[in-house]
């Protein structure tokens, strides 16, 4: 999740006018040790836990809005206005059910 080498991390901090262009010891010290955390499995396990939990709202609101034609099919084009609207709610939802799921879940763990 952090730029891996050295030079990438310099790209990403010449980017923000008010960050000096390089990596201070103290820095340092924090990125590795947010990266070691980051890479954690236990931090893996709650990052897949709460991807799923968003996906499963995800398909949830897709089949609760999407309806099915006359003969019982539902075709793509019924999903696509569903999933452009839970997309906009996903980037600019306030408030965004999708954190929400993924709070309560980290609460309930």
């Amino acid at each position: 999740m952090l730029p891996p080498t050295l030079q990438d991390e310099i790209t990403v901090l010449a980017q923000d006018s008010l960050v000096p262009d390089t990596v201070s010891p103290d820095l340092r010290r924090l990125l590795d040790e947010t990266s070691d955390i980051l890479e954690s499995p236990a931090a893996m396990a709650v990052f897949h836990t709460l991807i799923d939990r968003s996906v499963e709202e995800f398909v949830r609101a897709l089949e609760a809005e999407t309806k099915a034609s006359r003969d019982g099919v539902v075709r793509l084009a019924n999903y696509l206005p569903v999933a452009t609207k839970e997309a906009e709610k996903i980037a600019h939802g306030v408030p965004n059910q999708y954190f929400q799921v993924s709070y309560l879940f980290s609460l309930w763990v």
